[in-house]
């Protein structure tokens, strides 16, 4: 009797209900990260952090830590080695190589920035609250960059790049990469900052995915953050109409760094954006299925979704 069949049978139910509690336990890292923001962050509203300039930015910093990256670092030292998970080292790709994979990453993240204000302009605008005053000094702006840039690039890459993407991709690189990509998007704050960030995220997961290491990621990132940080500082010093000007010009500048950083990365036969099939027997339709079925991704979809809202 042939029980070829039965074992392919069995094999699949398996790996699915492998893939399903390895998409539970990224979305429960995920709702924890949140529920950790979310709370901390009520804690630096009651007791007053966000009126002064210093205090805030200080408890920004210490909430990226507790909330990011120290629950993922749990995870990845109770999964296997954080070293073999992070790979921090040498990366797949030569020094010229990985100087043009940074230089394309965050001209593309810079570029994605356009895009999304391009179609958000479109949707009704929210109003913003500024809770604390800048008051513009040099040290600001440096634990700006620390709290803002430097942190959320090295403790996101960690969580995101590091350990989801890992965990994901047994199931096929694109899959890990659009997994991963859509839970970084869903944890910020607003639709347009989730839009851009889904798109950095990729951008960036595809970097991890082609040299192998977080290491490149970090740098785009934190490049990313430190062009806001720029940014703010821009507004304060020498306006909103100045701060315009500076944008278009470094946007357009991005976009044709983007182009050619793509055609010689391509030239190079470096492909970003081509992904292995995963070696196990599931379909689209069945990774689609598990993952929208996973009750612990649906929770954490509709936690962020709300708190989106509130």
């Amino acid at each position: 009797m042939n029980t070829f069949p039965q074992e392919i049978q069995d094999n699949t139910k398996k790996h699915k209900l492998n893939m399903k509690r390895a998409v539970g336990i990224c979305s429960f890292l995920c709702l924890f990260s949140l529920f950790l923001h979310n709370l901390l962050g009520v804690l630096v509203s009651v007791f007053g952090l966000n009126k002064d300039i210093t205090p805030y930015i200080i408890s920004a910093g210490v909430l990226t830590i507790a909330a990011t990256l120290l629950p993922a670092l749990f995870m990845i030292k109770t999964n296997g080695s954080i070293k073999k998970c992070l790979r921090l080292g040498k990366t797949n790709t030569k020094l010229f190589d990985s100087v043009l994979i940074v230089i394309f990453g965050s001209a593309g993240c810079l570029t994605a920035s356009f895009f999304v204000d391009l179609v958000t302009s479109f949707l009704p605008q929210k109003a913003v609250s500024i809770y604390v005053i800048f008051d513009g000094n040099f040290f600001t702006i440096v634990l700006m960059a620390l709290s803002f840039a430097v942190l959320p690039a090295v403790c996101e890459e960690i969580a995101y790049r590091g350990y989801i993407y890992r965990a994901m991709l047994r199931y096929g690189q694109l899959y890990a990469v659009l997994f991963s990509s859509v839970l970084f998007s869903l944890m910020h704050s607003d639709i347009q900052t989730a839009m851009f960030a889904f798109l950095c995220g990729f951008i960036i997961c595809c970097v991890r995915k082609t040299t192998g290491s977080i290491l490149l990621g970090i740098i785009i990132h934190f490049i990313n953050n430190l062009m806001s940080v720029i940014g703010t500082a821009v507004k304060i010093y020498a306006g909103q109409n100045s701060y315009g000007v500076t944008f278009y010009i470094i946007t357009n500048v991005s976009l044709v760094l983007f182009i050619i950083t793509s055609f010689i990365l391509r030239k190079r036969k470096i492909h970003l954006f081509s992904f292995k099939k995963s070696p196990y027997p599931l379909s689209k339709k069945d990774k689609l299925l598990i993952t929208i079925s996973c009750p612990i991704f649906i929770g954490f979809v509709a936690a962020a979704i709300a708190a989106k809202f509130i």
